[in-house]
């Protein structure tokens, strides 16, 4: 019996071929869709799932709220594992770990920059379950000056060969501006991409000072610890509030000269925050993330356009099938007229609709391989069809044929069969398809379509607002030029050197530039106790024309004025939280007792995520010669590079030439957002196509039900285009009642997106009006081309049977 089934299915292929065409195409292009979001998904969430014990394995972090301003630190203080391991019995292991990317590397004449270069306790191999190639994991971070590698990095530096290659161990690396020998102790498996937390070089934490600093109140350390039993975690949780009163306040109310019943009347709060090793990549952006995160809220609206678009995909399947109904209706009753049941017609049709499924999920599967290249270019990941050998993905895939077999399938079953036989051989039966069901579906997939591009077109105005935004500062022709601290004494001859090129117009050493500030101090108004939490920036007399800031009142720094050296100057936020107006005659006290003259109020500009408010700002003046900020003249970009290395070499021991444009930092800030529009663009143009192919289905039903009628009114004189505007009115009508459905929905979902936006665009209407007469165009254009050729044809051949 199935084998018969099968039979008749493969006829019915053959017999319409353009039919099975469309339907397998839709179905395919919506399997394809989903298989790369799919992909997408899975690798966002096997984040750090190759750990062993991941699921005991917590990170902490610490939160400071000052004057209502909250600012969440992944860093902490050096003691606190130490003491989590003697005090805290539910503390299995604990493991520090420093971020200290873009080291310096050399090894004989050569020079690098390594990026993923961390320092970890002598455990790290051990906590997260690492495996080395060579070299002993519970030695090989033990002791001061002590390096491992990569497998890849050791083939960079010692042309590594692999397994039984031992050249790597003992060899000697300088680290550091100063060049510290350093032993390589350790070849490790390269890390997956899937982790939070990546490195090719991990430094032992003796070899730096910090590691073992006492102080409770600076942050510089991220501490990971494991639980014997991860249900302990909330009595972990009160203990550590233990830390914050008796450790943790005590030292910052001794910086701030603040007493405690002071501190915490004025709402001030200090707590640690703990984090489950498996949610930090999708849910957690605080500051000193090892790299930027992903967002679970993606991973949600990925899911549910997949799941949307395999619906649009079924609802084709669904009206394709019905509009050929009639052409099956005899074969329906024949077989039912000679015995068959109607459940043996339902299988037969159930059937047929997964095997449709199954040619299309390998056309998907065609259409994912040659797809997956671009598509990580777009997401910027790398992704890979390897989770196909996954047996748990392939049980997935085939539970989604199945599924999607019988949604798509389900309906076209059971309405084929429910022709009466009687009626159908008298060719009496019409076999109604139920107009509110059918107009229904038209709706549901133009508000989908709709509301995607509306969706989309928002997201590209935001993006487009934060890209073109005024951030108080000239960001145009910014070089920031990495690892200054290298040149030493030759930083100022650098700088002037550089400068006697007409390329070069300013420039300015800074211990840090927007947007990664992240220094943090605090200070008080004169004759007031209330402390202000600043973010800090050390610079040089040239940084404000350097970096295009302006003065609000007062002024910046000068060569002009010694006593600079022991001044400050703030931003606007600064003052208001101060209560400053001027800057004439206003002294502030800092967190270490001094006494500065506030000389300048500067204008405010966004030194972070356009996600988030300006904060208050405070500039010192000395000379960290850490970055470099140099003004460029407009044009020509690759030669003054060019130049500008060529600068570098002489003054440096081969160093590389390490450099940023400050402009396309910025823009990396919105990264998260700029793949979202990507993505979304694409997969909206997928639901768009879908759907086309739905309103295809629906107008050939149309035509092929009123195929008489069309014929006895040319008969009787319409024309083509009153034939085109009957057959087409009733579809483009439902076209405009989706916009209806589409725009409220979609106002609120990016409105609440918008919200998490300090500074965003508004939810244009335009772009509303554009979508819907962009959705009503190509729909016209769809119905509009199978309309005429209904309308064009010649009424003998549907009148000549009666």
């Amino acid at each position: 019996m199935i084998t018969n089934y099968l039979l008749t299915a493969f006829r019915v292929f053959k017999k319409q071929k353009s039919n099975s065409f469309i339907n397998i195409i839709g179905l395919s292009v919506g399997l394809a869709s989903a298989m790369l979001i799919g992909i997408y998904i899975l690798d966002e969430i096997s984040y750090d799932r190759n750990i062993k014990e991941v699921d005991n394995i917590f990170r902490l972090g610490i939160t400071e709220i000052f004057q209502g301003k909250e600012i969440w630190y992944t860093d902490v203080a050096a003691p606190v594992a130490e003491a989590m391991m003697k005090d805290l019995p539910e503390v299995a292991a604990a493991v520090r770990i420093a971020n200290r990317g873009n080291a310096i590397i050399r090894l004989s004449d050569k020079s690098f920059i390594e990026k993923k270069f961390i320092l970890a306790d002598s455990n790290f191999f051990n906590f997260f379950g690492y495996s080395l190639l060579m070299g002993n994991t519970k030695e090989c971070l033990r002791g001061k000056n002590k390096v491992a590698i990569s497998e890849s990095t050791a083939k960079k530096y010692f042309g590594y060969k692999g397994a039984g290659d031992t050249s790597p161990l003992g060899q000697q690396l300088m680290i550091g501006p100063k060049g510290v020998a350093t032993e390589v102790t350790a070849v490790f498996a390269d890390m997956p991409s899937n982790t939070h937390m990546k490195a090719d070089m991990i430094q032992s934490m003796e070899s730096w000072e910090y590691g073992t600093d006492d102080c409770w109140a600076c942050y510089g350390l991220k501490t990971y610890f494991k639980l014997n039993d991860a249900s302990t975690l909330p009595a972990v949780e009160r203990k550590l509030d233990y830390y914050v009163k008796e450790k943790v306040l005590p030292r910052i109310e001794q910086y701030l000269n603040v007493p405690h019943d002071q501190f915490t009347k004025s709402g001030n709060r200090v707590f640690f925050f703990v984090q489950p090793l498996l949610s930090i990549h999708l849910n957690s952006h605080h500051n000193g993330e090892f790299e930027p995160n992903g967002d679970v809220q993606y991973v949600y609206l990925f899911g549910i356009t997949a799941i949307l678009i395999i619906i649009l995909a079924c609802v084709n399947f669904i009206n394709l099938t019905t509009a050929r109904a009639f052409s099956r209706a005899k074969e329906v009753g024949i077989r039912k007229a000679i015995g068959a049941i109607k459940g043996g017609l339902v299988l037969q049709f159930l059937l047929e609709s997964i095997l449709y499924v199954m040619v299309a999920a390998a056309l998907a599967g065609v259409f994912v391989s040659i797809l997956i290249h671009p598509f990580n270019l777009l997401a910027e990941k790398n992704l890979t069809l390897d989770v196909f050998g996954n047996p748990q993905v392939l049980l997935t895939l085939g539970v989604l044929i199945l599924v999607v077999g019988l949604m798509a399938g389900a309906y076209p079953a059971f309405y084929l069969t429910a022709f009466k036989p009687v009626e159908v051989l008298r060719n009496k039966s019409k076999g109604s398809y139920r107009s509110i069901f059918r107009n229904g579906l038209v709706v549901f997939q133009f508000a989908i379509s709709t509301g995607l591009i509306i969706c989309t077109l928002i997201v590209f105005k935001q993006l487009h607002f934060i890209w073109n935004q005024n951030l108080g500062y000239q960001k145009e022709n910014v070089l920031r030029i990495s690892q200054t601290s290298a040149l030493r004494n030759n930083a100022k001859v650098f700088k002037e050197e550089l400068l006697r090129h007409s390329e070069f117009i300013n420039a300015s050493y800074a211990n840090t530039l927007p947007p990664n500030i992240g220094t943090t101090f605090f200070l008080k108004a004169q004759g007031s106790d209330r402390m202000v939490s600043c973010y800090q920036v050390l610079a040089d007399d040239d940084h404000l024309q350097t970096m295009g800031f302006e003065m609000k009142d007062g002024r910046f720094f000068s060569k002009d004025f010694p006593s600079d050296s022991s001044a400050i100057v703030i931003n606007e936020t600064c003052a208001k939280i101060l209560g400053y107006q001027t800057s004439e005659g206003k002294t502030v006290t800092g967190d270490d007792g001094t006494t500065a003259n506030v000389i300048g109020i500067m204008k405010d500009f966004n030194f972070a995520s356009l996600r988030e408010e300006i904060q208050p700002l405070v500039f010192v003046r000395r000379f960290e010669p850490n970055n470099l900020a140099l003004r460029l003249t407009p044009g020509n970009i690759p030669e003054k590079l060019a130049l500008a290395e060529s600068v570098w070499k002489r003054h440096t021991e081969g160093l590389p030439f390490q450099y940023s444009f400050l402009e396309d930092e910025l823009n990396n800030l919105a990264q998260s957002e700029q793949q979202m529009g990507n993505i979304f663009r694409v997969f909206t143009l997928m639901a768009v196509f879908i759907a086309l192919l739905g309103l295809f289905g629906l107008i050939t039903y149309t035509a092929t039900q009123r195929e008489k009628e069309i014929g006895i009114r040319k008969l009787l004189g319409a024309s083509s285009v009153q034939i085109m505007m009957m057959l087409s009115g009733n579809l483009i009508r439902l076209v405009a009642v989706s916009f209806i459905i589409a725009i409220p929905i979609s106002w609120y979902g990016m409105s609440q997106w918008l919200q998490s936006f300090a500074y965003r665009t508004n939810f244009d209407f335009n772009l509303v009006l554009i979508a819907c007469a962009s959705g009503i165009l190509i729909a016209v254009v769809t119905v509009g081309y199978k309309s005429y050729e209904a309308a064009s044809r010649n009424p003998v051949e549907s009148l000549k049977n009666e």
